[in-house]
């Protein structure tokens, strides 16, 4: 068998994640009191307005109990709030606070920065042939392979 795990996609794209991943946020972790997984929760109900607990785990793709502690975290530090859904008392609703899109409005300049900034190395081209790829192997691991449920990490 010739496998090659650093040949693997997988492997590649863990491996390029983690890179990337842990340099950008070294760039908001300290300054802004976050760790990555509370960023993304910010930067997704950012994107909406409004998410409930299980849509925001089904939008971030993190374990609904990884969702739980952001929004606890979050809301300790008054950058969410909450608010119940009064057709499903079950259910509570989440937005930014003002303080919340005041720190997630600061992260996303950092992140459109950094985007820049490491895309670099690609002309132009390569940049806009890299996310069609992208968004063309999501698509076809969503359709083929995705199976919800699964883990984060």
């Amino acid at each position: 068998m010739s496998f090659i795990l650093e040949r693997f996609l997988p492997y590649r794209l863990r491996i390029l994640y983690d890179s990337v991943a842990s340099s950008f946020s070294a760039m908001y972790v300290k300054q802004f009191d976050l760790v990555p997984y509370e960023w993304r929760i910010l930067a997704s109900i950012s994107q909406n307005k409004s998410f409930t607990a299980k849509q925001l785990s089904q939008h971030s793709r993190m374990h609904k109990t990884r969702v739980s502690r952001a929004i606890n975290k979050l809301s300790s530090k008054q950058m969410i709030e909450k608010t119940v859904n009064q057709d499903d008392k079950r259910e509570t609703f989440l937005k930014l606070t003002d303080k919340g899109l005041q720190t997630y409005t600061k992260i996303a300049q950092l992140a459109e920065q950094f985007d820049e900034d490491i895309l670099k190395c690609l002309t132009s081209k390569e940049q806009k042939s890299l996310s069609l790829i992208i968004d063309k192997l999501q698509q076809h691991a969503e359709t083929n392979f995705y199976r919800s449920g699964a883990s984060d990490s």
